[in-house]
């Protein structure tokens, strides 16, 4: 029996890159005869990206969900609400700049059949800049301290997960949010592959000195053994402005 996979895509001005990149998903999955759905989370875009989403939607209704948020709340965030409308039997979630090749979706499904948890996709030699690149260096050391993920596993935002971890995941209240560190919480049946890796043609990475720093900080607080969290009044995770649900065909 053929897995069924939902893809998750956080959007934030990427109005250059949306359309590209639905027709590429819908281009391999139809060619493999696979049953797809993507659900985008407009994390309160201020480029066209909404109009190009909702114009996928009104074309692709039987494959697409689309979900705007009221303000901006974050990539680990605009996930999260993506992964509660998830409805098949595996997940992937994946970048909206066009750097992840759709094609190797499969190879890592291929990988997890062979009996894991998750697996992640992970470029050799990635096409990122110098602070992108080094958060990926220093947020695999972080994770080896705090959450015992084995050392020879390399992590990123591009990967496949099983929906029953995925159920697990999403009942989290905690206000800051990072997959990862909420995939190793229950499980450490994961590993990874070298997935190739497109050069970004358009946009600009939001990644910056400040932004990784806090990145750490918060990593320490939320997710540490020593629980700092339990003193942090809760807030909410996102909200949500309107949502457009994939039509179901009869």
């Amino acid at each position: 029996m053929k897995s069924k996979i939902s893809i998750v895509v956080p959007v934030y001005n990427s109005s250059l890159t949306l359309m590209s990149l639905f027709k590429e998903i819908y281009s391999e999955f139809i060619n493999k005869n696979k049953d797809f759905e993507v659900i985008f989370v407009n994390d309160s875009s201020k480029d066209e990206s909404l109009d190009v989403l909702n114009k996928i939607y009104s074309e692709y209704p039987d494959k697409t969900t689309v979900i705007s948020l009221k303000k901006n709340y974050g990539q680990q965030n605009a996930i999260l609400c993506g992964l509660r409308y998830c409805v098949y039997d595996l997940v992937v979630t994946m970048d909206d700049d066009l750097q992840n090749p759709v094609t190797e979706i499969f190879k890592m499904e291929e990988r997890l059949n062979q009996g894991f948890d998750a697996v992640y996709g992970v470029a050799k030699h990635k096409q990122h800049n110098l602070y992108r690149n080094l958060g990926s260096k220093l947020t695999n050391i972080t994770f080896n301290v705090l959450l015992g993920k084995p050392k020879h596993i390399k992590i990123g935002s591009f990967r496949v997960i099983r929906k029953n971890i995925i159920d697990e995941i999403i009942k989290t209240d905690k206000n800051f949010i990072y997959i990862s560190a909420l995939l190793f919480k229950r499980t450490t049946n994961v590993t990874y592959i070298d997935v190739s890796h497109r050069r970004r043609e358009v946009g600009k990475s939001n990644y910056n000195i400040r932004k990784l720093v806090r990145l750490y900080i918060n990593l320490i607080i939320y997710y540490s053994r020593l629980n700092f969290d339990t003193y942090i009044n809760k807030r909410p995770q996102y909200e949500i402005d309107f949502i457009k649900l994939r039509r179901k065909n009869s």
